[in-house]
């Protein structure tokens, strides 16, 4: 479930609500292998490839409704879906190092590539009916293809030269490539011919082909000293993008883009003593807008949400600083750690958002703005007690954010800025008990969020969510664990059915067996109580959503698990001959 409140002006909103259900099955299939040589002292070479196999299918149903200010609907829209996909994607990184001398001088390459495909076909039929001039309606009677094939690789070469003492200048090269490919195919349902038209909808179909070229070049200096280390660099990159928009064998667009990205990096660590140091560091970074915002075509595939391009779109470039200080007492076994950082964005991309009041549907375009930045600060504190059984530990987090938006009442009238500030706080307090009998842990969580839109400054939002959870693991003879754990969510302040409680309950049992404990038997019962639903509550620069989904609810699984053991056999063979 789905609701959203859109804020229009300082008196108006329109409100729109959703309700999916979806049920689905997936065949999967995985692997992933690592080998490491290490030929001398000197050298070592890994690799570590993995490939993925997946194959499924869903059916899905929605139901929504947009509503003015009054809360009479201006539309309604019903949807249903069936879906059969399946993907297939390999990945591996191979790395060379080589060690030159003993003073630093060292030298690695490092070689990554990817490979993902996938297709889909998929019916959809979709009603949309407008109700605000009479009932008037448009169906949407389709059947479509979905192909997607992205390929990466990348080269990287990485040499470290001593200069001084316990001084070194890094030098990196790297080259990237990376392609993708998607096409969707419409084709509208033909109801003479009581089939699917055989030509495709050239309105809703969209194919493209993206190449990036991406050269990327960085010098750091680096300072090692007993007390204090520092890096100090920059990497600039220099990047190529070329985007085709075509259908079958008909080019429509073909557009080249030539940029240049710069990533300045300072890191400095001081160390107090060994149980105490302070981190600062800074990164920027500069980012290309993606080729679909810049130039991908008009998406009408939903009448209700059209997506625009904007070619004027700008660069961005994001700044990051923080700050954290760790601190541990030997004596005591006490930790604490701080932490403090800032990141803000300039020319970053948001959304135009121009509502159109008699269909109640809206129409997004990016653009930049400057405006967006966020400060986020946390304290964490962990101590035993005499005994050193009983561990307590509290974590604090605060965050602080602005984000800017635009909102277009109608075609006619200019966009209006719009401001939001988020506020978060949050307090998380636990107590652990651990013997060789029983572990055990209590723990209580309290959040609390507020938001304000310059567009309606009274309405103000101020939400708390409670969490209080027990975990307790038994270790009983004969190598039997048993172990349950149970979570209490408290919502309050969202308003109307999303002020929820609920309980999560999970509860597992398991046995160790054979030589050295290397068989397991495990039954794991998962949500005894049927509540695993969740909520969220996510804040853009207008507008308000709450989501809340439930998945199946009590269901259990039961694991066999078998550890295979060789390192060190061959030096044991070795010893025992000697």
């Amino acid at each position: 479930k789905r609701h959203t409140e859109s804020f229009l002006s300082d008196n108006t909103s329109q409100f729109s609500q959703q309700n999916n259900q979806s049920n689905g099955k997936t065949d999967a299939i995985s692997g992933n292998f690592r080998f490491e040589w290490k030929i001398d002292s000197l050298t070592t070479i890994m690799y570590r490839p993995s490939v993925n196999f997946s194959k499924g299918n869903s059916n899905s149903r929605s139901f929504s409704e947009t509503l003015n200010n009054e809360l009479i609907p201006i539309n309604q829209k019903e949807t249903t879906n069936r879906q059969t996909n399946d993907r297939f994607s390999t990945n591996g990184s191979l790395q060379f190092n080589r060690k030159l001398n003993s003073k630093g001088r060292n030298i690695a390459l490092r070689l990554y590539y990817n490979l993902d495909n996938g297709n889909s076909d998929r019916y959809s039929l979709a009603n949309t009916y407008y109700l605000k001039y009479g009932d008037s309606i448009k169906v949407q009677n389709q059947w479509i293809d979905n192909l997607n094939q992205n390929n990466e690789y990348r080269v990287q070469l990485t040499y470290m030269e001593p200069v001084f003492t316990n001084r070194f200048i890094e030098i990196n090269y790297s080259y990237q490539h990376r392609s993708s490919l998607s096409e969707k195919y419409v084709y509208d349902w033909n109801g003479l011919e009581d089939s699917f038209s055989q030509y495709p909808d050239t309105a809703q179909s969209d194919c493209y082909k993206n190449k990036y070229s991406i050269h990327q070049v960085g010098a750091f200096f680096r300072t090692i000293r007993t007390n204090y280390f520092y890096n100090i660099g920059i990497e600039v990159e220099a990047q190529k993008t070329a985007n085709k928009s075509y259908m079958r064998d008909t080019t429509f667009e073909y557009l080249s883009r030539n940029a240049i990205n710069y990533s300045p990096t300072i890191n400095f660590k001081y160390t107090f003593s060994k149980q105490t140091t302070l981190r600062i560091n800074y990164h920027g970074r500069t980012a290309q807008p993606s080729m679909t915002d810049l130039y991908r075509k008009k998406d009408i595939s939903d009448p209700l949400n059209i997506r625009l391009a904007n070619p004027e779109l700008k660069p961005s470039f994001n700044n990051n600083i923080s700050a954290t200080f760790n601190t541990y007492f030997t004596e005591t076994s006490r930790s604490f750690n701080a932490n403090l950082s800032y990141n803000n964005t300039m020319n970053s991309t948001t959304r135009i958002v121009t509502y159109d009041e008699n269909t109640g549907g809206q129409t997004t375009q990016p653009t930049n703005v400057n405006g967006n930045w966020r400060i986020n600060g946390s304290l964490t504190f962990s101590t035993p007690l005499s005994n050193k059984k009983f561990t307590v530990n509290t974590h604090t987090n605060t965050n602080y954010g602005n984000s800017v938006g635009f909102t277009v009442l109608n075609k006619e009238s200019d966009a209006v800025k719009s401001n939001t500030t988020n506020l978060f706080l949050s307090e998380r307090l636990k107590g652990s008990y651990r013997s060789d009998l029983i572990d055990f842990e209590l723990s209580a969580e309290v959040r609390y969020r507020k938001s304000e839109h310059s567009i309606k400054k009274e309405n103000r939002r101020e939400t708390f969510d409670y969490t209080f959870g027990t975990e307790a693991n038994l270790n009983l003879p004969w190598d039997i664990k048993i172990s349950s754990n149970i979570n209490c969510r408290l919502k309050r302040g969202y308003g109307g059915k999303n002020d929820t409680n609920r309980t999560l309950w999970n509860a597992q049992i398991s046995k160790s067996f054979l030589k050295k404990k290397k068989a397991t038997v495990r039954f794991h019962l998962y949500d005894i109580l049927r509540e695993n639903e969740s909520s969220e509550r996510s804040i853009s620069e207008n507008s308000i959503t709450d989501r809340e989904s439930s998945t199946s609810n009590v269901y259990f699984m039961a694991y066999i698990a078998y550890r295979f053991n060789t390192f060190g056999q061959k030096r044991k063979r070795q010893s025992v001959q000697n």
